[in-house]
């Protein structure tokens, strides 16, 4: 958690005070805060539950409806910022993961994200003046900012930890086919980290951070 919290701060630090770079501070430090504040609320008083194997809710399926923040330059024609709206479902295949001695578990994940980029439309000559021989000179290059659809499908591996009854952590290591107005493809490698606050048993606050994009949403473990 630490190491975390320490990551999000440098790249806070970092990032230019640009359109782009204030929103991705504030998104970076809403992230850090909220992680924060679950782990404050989770210490003392939630029993550690990672040496138990086993010792957490029983499920299926996660589903995750969520919210985006395009915050790194994506794959494909689009430019930060970008907002947009997605889902993922999380099939559990492993109820013990790769370490018999802690309580994690793996599951196949893949999405479906809609987001919305800023990007340049093809430009255009905005200013000519004459040339020799009666030609045309261009002196002044033009071109609108234009609005770039971005879809992402990732397929990805979870890996889960199961911290407490209230916090849980997970890595996903994945792939990622993006396709928006001008391109198309596959992007072979993504890696995102993030967490769940458990509300209930079943139903968790799940921020995730990563390439291309932060999400904050909801999850339902079916």
């Amino acid at each position: 958690m630490a190491r975390a919290l320490e990551l999000i701060e440098r790249v806070w630090r970092r990032a230019a005070w640009t359109r782009v770079g204030a929103i991705a501070r504030n998104s970076l430090l809403a992230l850090s805060l909220m992680l924060s504040t679950l782990c404050f609320s989770t210490r003392g008083n939630a029993q550690s539950t990672i040496k138990t194997p086993g010792e957490r809710p029983s499920y299926t399926v996660e589903a995750e409806p969520h919210v985006l923040l395009g915050w790194l330059p994506p794959p494909g024609a689009g430019q930060p910022p970008g907002l947009g709206l997605g889902a993922r479902a999380t099939i559990e295949v492993a109820k013990d993961g790769f370490l018999p001695k802690l309580n994690d578990s793996v599951g196949i994940g893949i999405g479906l994200d809609w987001v919305q980029y800023q990007g340049r439309a093809d430009q255009t000559c905005g200013r000519f003046v004459n040339g020799p021989n009666g030609t045309r000179v261009c002196t002044e290059i033009g071109g609108d900012l234009a609005e770039v659809t971005t879809f992402y499908i990732p397929v990805v591996m979870q890996w889960n930890f199961w911290l407490t009854r209230k916090w849980s952590v997970f890595g996903e290591p994945g792939i990622l086919v993006h396709i928006d107005d001008k391109e198309s493809g596959v992007f072979p490698i993504i890696l995102a980290a993030g967490g769940r606050f458990h509300i209930q048993d079943r139903f968790t606050l799940t921020a995730r951070i990563g390439h291309p994009a932060i999400t904050f949403g909801v999850s339902f473990l079916l």
